[in-house]
């Protein structure tokens, strides 16, 4: 049966004659009511128009509004409002005549669109065989109304237009389509009869891909590819595109000022936290300079004053030795000793924060040491303070000398006692720590594990002044006469020198915690030395090479030695200690020579006599060692060191110790 309201494709014939067939069903349903001045169909409402009124006359009017010069402005704000009019009346009209009709299938929903359009007046239409009406971004009609209402208001007015003019139409299919199919479908004018062409023809698609197919049903037609370039789309879809753009910018600047808020957030506490931790660094880059200048000043100065100690104490000794009864020339000498063995302990001071003295680094328990200082560092307090030592059941290794653990832990509980008025609390800890990033203090200290000894104290705290300088040396919140100033300084050098870090936390009236960073150490702790009793053989026969830059203290070494049996070759630095060695012409039983000295040290010295006699043992002595590794690789069974200032006692043993030592045997 050939159908009455469209013309389609055969492929499309049969679903089209279903369409019919349920279009008329639904306009049988009509009742036209004058004296009620209404027309149902199917129990809705419809109302009547004329065409003139919604196409040539409305553009006419509005022109008429806006004035003579201002027609393309008219024009355009017809168009958008006749599209938008259209295509929501379209949308509404599938929708009710889908569910009145009971329409399931997308294709039959959008095959009664074109019937429907014929029986409602708009225009007849007739569909070409290159649509492809599929359900996605691919769907394409290509179709014709002829005899449409828009276009037949102009035509019968008698007016031309400069565009196409089925701007209802238009609308209206979209609507309808997009309503059925369930995707965003837009119908573009491509040719007009109120603009002389011999139809209206329209391109039907997807709204992203509906300029592209109308520019190329333009460009395949000669006598149409001149206006291709004047194509657009709707104005309806036009400034929807805009208006999405313009919403999708605004979500997008949204999202890049809350982006760009948590940025500055982000970058503001970076840099709260860059410049706090900045301020650490250059303080303790400030703290670290002033400590390296002032250690190389009393570093040289506890040298040389280490070597005036060491003649003082020397003479001091023999006189005490060589009394024959306790007159008062040997109780003079023995005070003498006793202010050398306290000028000794604060050189000692000096050259540890100055880094500049020479440690026998072993492998050290730092749990083993607090808890061995433990009764020594409650008498040092006092009964008034309670001290609480807290310890972990394994071994925390450090890579230490243990005398300066032990001063480092003296110094900080005494100042932790100075700082508590009456009675208090001080405790004691050790633990291992892990610390981040964040946490890390220093390019020596940085993210990982360390063991930490926190000493903690109820004390008065700290102001930000006083903390600023609580490591400077000579610095002290006590009267000159009862602090050197060199407390938290030596505390400061230790941890230094064995590639720890420091970090303070305190306030005014809430006491003071002191934590101390140190690396972990694989190896095996050795909290017990190796007493080896010297050996009292006649040390006639021992030849001994003393090597010493000063005079005062070389003179003073010599009487000591030979007083006690030993021959003397005596030099006053490592040319001199050479030539008396070739001059000798024989082995000698000990070399005892001063680590620094003009030319070359003691190092090099002893090296260089082990070419000739390469058993030769060697007794370092000095205040500090510049060459300190070479030294410390050196120290075996044959090689010794003894700090100055030294008591002459100590010397003579571990010359004993020394020569009392085989050949092979290791110490």
């Amino acid at each position: 049966m050939p159908l009455r309201t469209v013309r389609v494709p055969p492929s499309m014939q049969e679903m089209f004659e279903r369409a019919e067939d349920v279009v008329a069903e639904f306009f049988q349903n009509r009742k036209d009511m004058p004296e009620n001045g209404s027309i149902e169909i199917c129990g809705e409402r419809y109302v009547l128009l004329r065409a003139g009124s919604l196409s040539v006359d409305f553009f006419s009017l509005v022109r008429g509004f806006l004035g003579p010069d201002r027609e393309s402005e008219a024009d355009e704000f017809s168009r958008a409002l006749l599209f938008d009019l259209a295509h929501a009346v379209g949308k509404s009209d599938a929708r009710n005549f889908i569910q009145t009709m009971n329409l399931d299938d997308p294709v039959a929903r959008l095959s009664a669109g074109p019937v429907h359009f014929a029986h409602t007046g708009w225009a007849n239409v007739e569909i070409l065989p290159e649509s492809k009406p599929s359900q996605d971004a691919d769907f394409y009609l290509l179709y014709d109304h002829p005899y449409s209402f828009d276009s037949a208001a102009w035509v019968d007015a008698g007016e031309r237009s400069d565009f196409p003019v089925c701007i209802m139409n238009s609308g209206y299919s979209s609507g309808w389509c997009a309503e059925s199919f369930g995707i965003e479908l837009v119908a573009s004018e491509v040719q007009c009869r109120a603009h002389g062409d011999l139809r209206c023809r329209f391109v039907m698609a997807p709204p992203e891909r509906i300029a592209e197919r109308a520019k190329a049903y333009l460009l395949g037609v000669p006598e149409l590819q001149e206006r291709a370039h004047l194509h657009r789309g709707p104005d309806f879809f036009v400034r929807k595109r805009l208006e999405d753009e313009v919403r999708a910018s605004r979500r997008n600047l949204e999202e890049r000022v809350r982006e760009r808020t948590e940025a500055l957030h982000e970058a503001n506490q970076r840099l709260r936290q860059e410049m706090a931790e900045r301020e650490v660094v250059e303080r303790m880059l400030s703290q670290s300079q002033k400590m390296e200048a002032l250690g190389r000043l009393s570093g040289g100065i506890a040298h040389d004053f280490n070597n005036l100690l060491s003649v003082i104490g020397g003479y001091a000794e023999l006189i005490v030795g060589s009394a024959d009864e306790a007159g008062s020339s040997t109780r003079y000498a023995q005070a003498v000793l006793n202010s050398v063995d306290r000028a000794a302990d604060l050189t000692q001071q000096l050259l540890t924060f100055s880094k500049r003295n020479v440690v026998d680094a072993t492998h050290v328990d730092v749990g083993d040491v607090v808890v061995r200082l433990g009764t020594l560092l409650q008498r040092l307090i006092g009964e008034d303070v309670e001290l609480v030592i807290k310890t972990p059941d394994r071994s925390l290794v450090v890579q230490a000398d243990r005398s300066q653990l032990e001063q480092l832990l003296l110094n900080l509980v005494v100042n932790a006692r100075d700082a508590i008025s009456d009675s208090g609390l001080i405790r004691v800890e050790v633990d291992v720590v892990t610390l981040d990033v964040t946490m890390a203090l220093n390019s020596q200290v940085t993210e990982g594990s360390w063991i930490e000894i926190r000493v903690v104290d109820t004390g008065s705290g700290m102001t930000d002044e006083v903390l600023s300088r609580a490591f400077d040396p000579f610095f002290s919140t006590k009267p000159i006469p009862q602090a050197s100033g060199l407390g938290l300084a030596t505390v400061y050098g230790v941890v230094e020198q064995l590639g720890g870090g420091v970090r303070v936390r305190t306030a005014v009236g809430e006491g003071t915690t002191f934590h101390i960073y140190l690396p972990i150490s694989s190896g095996e702790p050795r909290n017990t030395e190796d007493i080896i009793t010297p050996n009292h053989a006649p040390r006639v026969h021992s030849t001994i090479l003393l090597v010493e830059d000063e005079a005062p203290l070389r003179e003073m070494l010599h009487r000591m030695l030979e007083t006690r049996g030993y021959q003397v070759l005596v030099a006053v630095d490592g040319e001199a200690a050479v030539a008396a060695y070739e001059r000798f012409g024989g082995d000698v039983s000990l070399l005892l020579t001063d680590v620094v000295m003009p030319g070359f040290g003691g190092v090099m010295l002893a090296q260089r006599l082990r070419l000739q006699q390469p058993t030769l043992r060697c007794l370092y002595m000095s205040g500090y060692a510049d060459d300190r590794e070479g030294l410390q690789d050196s120290l075996n069974s044959r090689t010794r060191f003894i700090q100055k200032p030294f008591k002459l006692e100590l010397l003579d043993q571990q010359i004993q110790l020394m020569l009392a030592t085989t050949e092979d045997s290791e110490v």
